[in-house]
């Protein structure tokens, strides 16, 4: 974000997670440009777009039961 900023001073960016910030309505309300999320949302006047396509993963230890089951 360091260099995003850097190399682009005129761009705001604010980098929130967790469940404290619902964005949607901040978005309506054009408080906000863009929200990228993996949530869906729908309102009107709001398009989504997929941006990314990407595999959710488990990881278990070498040694962990888990890992003989296929």
């Amino acid at each position: 974000m360091a260099a995003f900023r850097r190399s682009q001073p005129n761009i705001d960016l604010d980098l929130r997670l967790g469940t404290s910030f619902d964005p949607l309505p901040s978005l309506c309300a054009d408080a906000v440009d863009l929200i990228i999320t993996s949530e869906r949302a729908e309102a009107p006047g709001i398009i989504g777009e997929p941006l990314f396509r990407y595999h959710i993963v488990g990881l278990v230890p070498t040694g962990s039961t888990l890992a003989a089951k296929a």
